[in-house]
């Protein structure tokens, strides 16, 4: 009897320490092994980005110093309205007209996106600023200028362009009324 008593006690033990020891563990382990396989993952994304970051970096470094500078000028990170204003004194100066009545005004939607949320979708990495001006010459020197203005390295747009004559006294003379836009990074 002891005989059949022994055996059937093991597989008892057997089966009971399977369904409250080793089936517990098993199950750990199949979700370690799932949280391993997420984390390889999140290292294997890692590591992509770190190589594109590598990259990046690597051909950022590449670009000459002189290279960098005329980006600079083409899309600064701040306003830098008076070295603006100087650019368009010295071009202006070439065709004797001179800029008076210089105005400003940054970013006209700042003021509208204070009062509405706007998502990050909508947000714009860089900024506005408008620039609005008055100066007097011929036709013909207004126009050089504008070409000059045109091959300048900062972004400008020409939003507005009103001209009026002046006195009957100065035979083709106009004053005109300019409103640029230029930009800048936003930092």
């Amino acid at each position: 009897m002891f005989r059949y008593i022994f055996p059937a006690l093991l597989v008892i033990a057997s089966v009971l320490s399977f369904m409250y020891v080793t089936n517990p563990m098993y199950a750990k382990v199949k979700e370690l092994q799932a949280d391993k396989l997420i984390y390889e993952d999140a290292v294997e994304k890692s590591n992509k980005l770190v190589a594109e970051y590598d990259a990046l970096v690597a051909k950022y470094n590449a670009v000459s110093p002189d290279d960098m500078d005329r980006l600079n000028k083409l899309l600064p990170d701040n306003a830098d309205n008076i070295r603006l204003v100087l650019e368009m004194e010295r071009l202006g100066a070439k065709y004797d007209m001179a800029l008076t009545n210089v105005k400003f005004d940054t970013d006209p939607n700042a003021q509208k996106s204070s009062k509405s949320t706007k998502t990050a979708k909508d947000a714009k990495p860089y900024t506005e600023f408008k620039v609005m001006f008055t100066t007097q010459s011929s036709y013909e020197s207004f126009i050089q200028f504008m070409g000059e203005m045109e091959k300048t390295l900062r972004l400008v747009d020409f939003k507005s362009i009103d001209f009026s004559s002046t006195d009957t006294n100065t035979k083709g003379i106009m004053k005109y009324n300019v409103t640029i836009t230029t930009y800048y990074l936003k930092s």
